[in-house]
């Protein structure tokens, strides 16, 4: 990955060697820096959402069209930020749900997400990725509601 100046205007966390975690930024300077950056090959887990009302701009689809290259996974974005490490809640951890392309690039997002502490759900290729981020609002309306941003998602099956 190349050196940049302004670290602080990063939208990256290094989470393991050579798994990249976007976690803000939807501007023109967050995709400038994606383009930039060599990330071929990479295990890449997109946490942000699209909170617009444009219907047809899913923010994890325009990322992997532009990092072709790159093992995208879209994962941590159906909760809070207070909560993507070791949450604790009690009914129990509770599930992240993530999809992606790449079995290698969502095997390795699926143990991060597991040394973190939660669940795991994987719902399939990257498509589904606009439904993670419908999952996102669901999640910020009912946050509203209650007026509690303490909160996560829970499968439970039978």
């Amino acid at each position: 990955m190349k050196r940049f100046a302004a670290m602080h205007d990063c939208p990256l966390l290094i989470v393991r060697a050579r798994t990249a975690v976007v976690t803000a930024g939807r501007s023109a300077a967050a995709y400038a820096f994606l383009r930039e950056a060599d990330f071929a090959g990479t295990p890449f887990s997109d946490c942000r959402s699209q909170l617009s009302k444009n219907p047809n701009h899913f923010v994890v689809e325009r990322v992997q069209r532009l990092l072709p290259d790159a093992h995208v996974v879209k994962a941590f974005n159906t909760v809070g930020n207070a909560f993507m490490f070791r949450p604790s809640f009690p009914g129990g951890p509770p599930d992240m749900f993530f999809c992606g392309n790449d079995a290698d690039a969502k095997q390795k997002v699926a143990t991060i997400l597991k040394d973190f502490g939660w669940g795991i759900v994987d719902v399939g290729g990257i498509e589904s990725s606009r439904y993670l981020e419908a999952m996102c609002l669901v999640w910020v309306l009912s946050a509203i509601q209650t007026n509690s941003w303490n909160q996560a998602f829970k499968l439970l099956k039978k």
